[in-house]
């Protein structure tokens, strides 16, 4: 299993009535998106020599590690991150709110999770993974 399986998989809750409640499936969908999104950026970075602690600071620990290469695409998916881990945290904890009523929030969230893939698959191409494997290489 990859971090785009997990998007993928996302990707169904958001489309497919048959697997439950709406709202359910929603906020799963979010959380899916999140942490395929994590998984998929975690493993580059790994690829990369750094390393991300498999515990609560891991999330912090990427986006921050990303943050610090100072290449666009690479910072683009860490602010990307931070804001879809906010959403995943909604989703999960604040279930009082009605923003996951919607099939349009849950789909957004997948978009993002797609778009931070996106960048990190950019950040596999030369130039930026000269760049980012020094970057990570230094810190």
């Amino acid at each position: 299993m990859t971090g785009h399986d997990l998007i993928l998989l996302a990707g169904k809750l958001t489309a497919n009535p048959g697997l439950g409640d709406a709202e359910a499936r929603f906020r799963s969908a979010v959380s899916r998106a999140y942490y395929g999104a994590f998984h998929f950026a975690r493993a580059f970075v790994e690829e990369m020599g750094a390393v991300v602690p498999k515990n609560a600071t891991g999330h912090f620990e990427l986006s921050r590690l990303l943050w610090d290469t100072a290449h666009a695409d690479a910072q683009q998916a860490a602010d990307h991150l931070d804001d879809l881990r906010r959403e995943r945290n909604r989703a999960d904890y604040d279930q009082d709110s009605t923003r996951f009523r919607k099939q349009v929030n849950a789909v957004q969230c997948v978009e993002l999770a797609d778009d931070i893939r996106s960048a990190i698959d950019r950040c596999r191409e030369e130039p930026a993974l000269s760049v980012i494997r020094a970057a990570l290489g230094s810190l």
